[in-house]
């Protein structure tokens, strides 16, 4: 989507991790809070894997993904 042009991001510095902003229209746009998305642990967990297995194969667009960093889970 950033590549596209679809959503802003911007990096720190160059190779850094994209950050993106998340609006309403965003969130609007997204998958976000729907069904089928689950956790890294939890990807993991199910498909046997490490979390750098699971990373690669979202940077091969095999498995989709959406990187938050705010609001975590609650107990």
């Amino acid at each position: 989507m950033l590549n596209e042009g679809l959503i802003a991001g911007e990096q720190v510095t160059p190779g850094a991790p994209w950050r993106i902003r998340l609006t309403e229209a965003l969130k609007a746009r997204s998958r976000l809070g729907r069904e089928g998305f689950i956790t890294m642990q939890e990807a993991t967990r199910a498909l046997g894997v490490t979390r750098q297995t699971v990373l690669q194969r979202v940077k091969r667009s095999e498995i989709q993904a959406a990187h938050v960093t705010k609001g975590g889970k609650s107990d």
